[in-house]
């Protein structure tokens, strides 16, 4: 994975250029800047403007100079992903980088690891989160810390009214849609219910302009939901297909959490940088190829016959979004 020096594609801007060499010799190449396509794949176009394609002469062979190609330069950052990915342990980085910021939850952040992970697993119908607890615990910053380890384009926070996320128009597919402690109205919660049954597809929405004309709005494909829940911010269909995790709300947890606070102001520290940096460039890696995932054992697994007919699905996507972080 490699960052351009130069925007090939735009003169108004330098950065944002990449491009991508996959094991298998793929190349995908472009640029993050909306303006360059927001990410979308421009390869043929590159190659064509450093690799034009020959003519036919009738006449004596030219030999010819090809132009050289652009300059890459490899980012420090990228370098520690691709190496983690390569040979270390990936998830334990994340929970790792995760609890320099926030204090225990382990469990919580793997589960918003998880959901993290199904956006790249082609054969998952995506796991969206609900995270509870009693107010004050953390449920907020444990989702905060963790979204601050992807990549800022593909996060979203706040409240929304109930059609907006249609109208978004920067909206990309495999964005964190975070909702903190708020009530989900019952079109929110339709939204909802289509993302998690159509996960592998945009979410259509069909109204009328003021020219009384159709118009046709999408959410875009592969999108995760996160929701901070104090009470049932939903109806079961909703909670039902959610991944719930629990906050640590033990006297012990505010314990270890207050002497974190204490250690951090006497050091005058906050979060190191350059793991979260390197935990973003680990999901741009993951998030630039989706790759479909088996479970050879999967026969084997037993489950109750009076269970929610979700529930096997949800485990069999936990185990592939797991795999799909190693490889």
């Amino acid at each position: 994975l490699f960052t351009l020096a130069e925007c090939p594609f735009s003169s108004a801007h330098k950065d944002g250029a990449f491009a991508i060499q996959f094991a298998n010799g793929a190349i995908f190449a472009g640029c993050h800047h909306a303006s360059c396509g927001g990410g979308a794949q421009r390869w043929p176009e590159l190659r064509e403007m450093y690799e034009p394609k020959r003519t036919r002469t009738p006449a004596k062979k030219v030999e010819e100079i090809p132009l050289p190609p652009p300059v890459l330069i490899e980012d420090e950052h990228q370098a520690r992903a691709i190496e983690i990915l390569k040979s270390g342990d990936p998830l334990a980085f994340l929970l790792d980088t995760f609890n320099k910021s926030h204090v225990g939850d382990r469990t919580v952040a793997e589960c918003l690891a998880m959901s993290l992970a199904s956006q790249s697993v082609e054969n998952t119908n995506g796991l969206h989160v609900a995270v509870s607890g009693n107010s004050g615990k953390g449920k907020t910053h444990a989702c905060t810390t963790m979204q601050n380890l992807i990549p800022d384009t593909y996060k979203l926070k706040g409240t929304v009214s109930n059609k907006a996320l249609y109208y978004d128009d920067d909206l990309r597919p495999g964005t964190v849609l975070l909702f903190d402690d708020v009530s989900l109205s019952d079109d929110l919660q339709e939204v909802l219910k289509s993302a998690t049954a159509n996960f592998r597809e945009p979410i259509e929405h069909r109204t009328l302009t003021t020219e009384r004309k159709l118009r046709v709005c999408t959410i875009p494909e592969r999108c995760v939901w996160w929701l901070v829940k104090v009470e049932e911010i939903g109806d079961d269909q909703v909670m039902n297909r959610m991944l719930t995790a629990w906050i640590d709300d033990s006297v012990d947890q505010d314990r270890r959490v207050l002497d974190h606070m204490k250690e951090a102001e006497a050091a005058g520290r906050g979060p190191e940088q350059d793991d979260v940096l390197t935990c973003r460039a680990i999901w741009e890696v993951i998030k630039a190829e989706i790759l479909s995932v088996r479970i050879p054992f999967a026969r084997r697994i037993q489950f109750s016959t009076t269970q929610n007919r979700r529930n096997p699905g949800m485990l069999f996507d936990l185990i592939k979004c797991r795999a799909r972080l190693f490889f």
